[in-house]
């Protein structure tokens, strides 16, 4: 019995950038809520956390 060789297929592709898209929206959700964590205790340690960081629009 012969393994077929893996060959991307259209479907495959489409599914694997999908799934890519979701993955980088939750890191960016993930990177946010960690942001706002840290800029929060920041504050309560009273630090001027926002002087600190660069604005960056990407």
């Amino acid at each position: 019995m012969t393994a077929q060789p893996a060959k991307p297929q259209g479907g495959s592709r489409r599914h694997s950038q999908k799934t890519q898209d979701e993955v980088a929206r939750s890191l960016e959700r993930e990177l946010q809520f960690l942001t706002e964590e840290r800029q929060e205790r920041a504050l309560r340690l009273g630090l001027d956390f926002a002087a600190k960081t660069p604005k960056t629009d990407h």
